[in-house]
């Protein structure tokens, strides 16, 4: 159930009242890569095992979700997957890592999510609209605008990842699911806010949330904590000076980052409890 939390009193409204959150991790599917698409400097024979997470975020009566789960059918993105390095490439998933039964474990009734977030706006971050009828769906403005412009002017080579039609048009609509585009810098609720970091997909986001061990900050610009930490550009970054500020803003912005698909993180909380 989500976190019951007072109301701020009058000194906490005085001071610009920020809520407290906790952050949990649940793996919803794994694939391996090659290693110069994870790191830039890494030999053409090296290979990572990298998962899929989806975050839950509750606090002030809220719930949000961060990237909730792979889509039901896996063949388009394994197909365009394998075409890109083989068979090793392969998307897979546990029945208990489908999006319903992380839920239905964890007690969360899908019509309670308040908020979507995404990062990035493709297929693999959002294969799961539909169970969730009545949540604000945010996502990169940038990456909204890019989307609806390779629409209208479409590329020779359309992006097979990119999120389907109908989704788009859903979103469009506003309906049943509102949608709230994200600026380069923007708050979600007081103790949530986002900024853009780009990197991988110009879609590309981070979020900051507060939590009882200080701000937690997760993205999908960096594979694993070692794009962070020593910092090791991923492979492909659009901008190396921009891949490297992004790393150096997310390790200054929390006390806690999270590489949206590095299986250590559930080796640093066994639990996947992170705030």
């Amino acid at each position: 159930m989500p976190q019951k939390l007072s109301p701020p009193s009058g000194q906490d409204r005085a001071a610009g009242f920020q809520g407290t959150f906790t952050v949990s991790a649940f793996k919803v599917g794994q694939c391996e890569l090659p290693g110069p698409i994870v790191f830039r400097s890494s030999p053409a024979d090296d290979w990572y095992l990298l998962y899929f997470y989806m975050i839950v975020i509750r606090g002030l009566g809220k719930t949000l979700i961060v990237n909730p789960g792979l889509p039901d059918d896996l063949s388009e993105m394994n197909r365009v997957w394998t075409e890109l390095a083989g068979e090793r490439c392969r998307v897979r998933r546990t029945e208990d890592e489908r999006t319903e039964a992380v839920l239905e474990s964890n007690g969360i009734v899908p019509g309670s999510v308040d908020y979507i977030l995404l990062t990035p706006f493709k297929l693999y971050a959002l294969g799961n609209l539909d169970l969730f009828p009545t949540a604000t769906v945010c996502l990169s403005q940038r990456g909204w605008t890019e989307h609806y412009l390779a629409r209208r002017y479409p590329r020779p080579e359309p992006d097979p990842l990119a999120v389907p039609e109908p989704i788009f048009d859903r979103l469009q609509q506003g309906a049943p699911n509102p949608m709230r585009l994200l600026r380069d810098e923007d708050e979600i609720l007081p103790g949530i806010r986002a900024f853009h970091v780009g990197v991988r997909d110009h879609s590309s986001m981070a979020y900051v949330v507060n939590t009882a061990k200080g701000a937690v900050v997760m993205s999908d610009c960096c594979f694993k904590y070692e794009n962070i930490d020593e910092p090791q550009p991923t492979g492909i970054a659009e901008s190396l000076e921009a891949c490297l500020n992004a790393y150096a803003r997310m390790r200054s912005e929390g006390e806690v980052v999270v590489p949206l698909y590095d299986p250590a993180l559930l080796e640093r909380f066994p639990d996947g409890r992170i705030g």
